[in-house]
């Protein structure tokens, strides 16, 4: 895992289970973007699609923040 350059999107308020297991895939070499809320609480679908490389793994946004009560548009 180590010498693969996989790229991995999500977001800078996800559940710190998330978080702490991005921390964990950064330390075995994963490169992890974490795309910052705008000030609604929403991810801006274009902050995710300008954020896509040919490397990019896998994306993880949370649906329904638990703590600011926010639901993303997923859809789009």
């Amino acid at each position: 895992i180590r010498n693969n350059k996989y790229h991995i999107i999500s977001t800078a308020f996800e559940h710190h289970a998330v978080l702490n297991s991005l921390k964990r895939l950064e330390n075995l070499g994963f490169e992890i973007e974490l795309i910052k809320p705008s000030a609604d609480g929403l991810i801006k679908t274009d902050d995710i699609k300008n954020a896509i490389k040919s490397n990019t793994a896998g994306i993880s946004v949370m649906y329904a923040n638990n703590e600011i009560g926010t639901i993303q548009p997923l859809h789009k």
